[in-house]
């Protein structure tokens, strides 16, 4: 299996001034509100919510940098639309709606409204109900899948602290008996796993063979600390983490974004990119986007039959058939059969049965996207 590059092994820059205003900009309102939750004495990303913020028209998922942003909101629905994605079907906001800014694609920024502001619509949204172990279970499969894929164990060796050593590319842990709370020894694994992703082989945030200066740790804490909290919502645990004299703790990180208050877009950009890179080991969402990609590849091929022929067009529903099918494939007995399914796909034929430019650019996102777990660049 062929090793996976490394994306980058340059230290992450602080950003310059021109740089910093880019960045401040649209989530410069985003920040003053993070600080302003600190003041209260609330830690933003401590706080429990379900990471189930979507689409209310596709129940598209959001992003983990848009789940930061909505969870923000006093609403108890999850679900939000553009105000154009309303008004195509009929529906209008109240007059004093309020909406949201999420980000879109690139740096564009979007504004969303919630079920809740709709005029004269009343639909039924109660908040997700999860069950705590089958939220402990999704994180040792997380766990279980992560080892079985990138050949990296997490050591529980039972010492008295919880680490990732840059150095070793490695988790250390105590054992789980240790813990006086087993929510906490779950959300220290994810606290982990985010660090782990930034290595040079995964999304190369830091080179770790230089050593890290306060502020490179500082930020990367913060990356760590935002990505756990989102993967703790993700699998469904609730309960906000109790922080061991949290005052002190809320006094350091305010004092930390009030002098670096670039700090926050840019580790709930990193925090955002850490949780889809681990995610893509909880076989719940794993499924889920097999699912939509096969959708996606279906209804390509029948769009390309119509034009290129029922036979180039059939080969690409097949391969959306293909996707689909790869769920049967994941678990850890048949690891080695979901590999060789992936290698047999046969990429080359959609793409030359394939003339339209958008179809490529989605056959090719399908295509990376199962790549990853390859190890190759696409």
């Amino acid at each position: 299996m062929a090793k996976k590059k490394a994306l980058s092994s340059s230290l992450s820059p602080s950003p310059s001034k021109s740089s910093q205003t880019m960045i401040l900009g649209p989530f410069k309102d985003f920040t003053d509100g993070i600080l302003k939750d600190l003041e209260k004495g609330t830690i933003p990303w401590k706080k429990p919510w379900d990471a189930s913020h979507r689409n209310l028209f596709t129940r598209h998922l959001y992003a983990p940098i848009n789940q930061l942003f909505l969870s923000r909101s006093k609403y108890k629905s999850r679900y939000w639309a553009t105000r154009r994605e309303l008004e195509e079907i009929g529906w209008f906001l109240k007059k004093d709606a309020k909406s949201f800014l999420i980000k879109a694609y690139g740096a564009n920024l979007c504004q969303v409204f919630n079920l809740e502001e709709l005029d004269g619509v009343t639909l039924s949204s109660s908040p997700r109900m999860f069950n705590m172990q089958q939220s402990c279970d999704r994180v040792e499969q997380i766990i279980k899948f992560w080892q079985r894929c990138n050949l990296k164990p997490i050591a529980f060796t039972g010492d008295d602290k919880a680490c990732y050593t840059p150095y070793y590319d490695s988790i250390t842990m105590p054992y789980k008996e240790d813990f006086t709370d087993i929510d906490l020894y779950y959300s220290t694994i994810l606290h982990e796993l985010v660090h782990l992703t930034g290595h040079p082989s995964r999304l190369g945030r830091h080179n770790y063979e230089i050593q890290w200066q306060n502020h490179v740790y500082s930020k990367e804490e913060l990356v760590a600390e935002i990505g756990s909290a989102q993967l703790r919502g993700y699998v469904g645990f609730q309960r906000p983490i109790l922080v061991e004299n949290s005052q002190a703790y809320i006094r350091d990180w305010m004092r930390r974004l009030k002098n670096h208050k670039d700090w926050l877009p840019w580790a709930a950009k990193e925090a955002s990119e850490a949780v889809k890179y681990i995610l893509r080991f909880d076989k719940q969402w794993l499924l889920s986007q097999l699912e939509n990609y096969g959708t996606q590849l279906s209804n390509i091929g029948r769009k390309v039959g119509r034009k290129a022929g029922i036979e180039a067009g059939r080969n690409i529903a097949q391969l959306g058939l293909d996707c689909k099918n790869l769920h049967a494939l994941i678990t850890d007995e048949n690891f080695s059969s979901f590999i060789f399914a992936l290698l047999r796909i046969n990429w080359k034929s959609a793409f030359e049965d394939c003339k339209s430019k958008r179809h490529v650019a989605k056959i090719k996102k399908c295509q990376k996207f199962l790549r990853f777990y390859l190890f190759e660049e696409s």
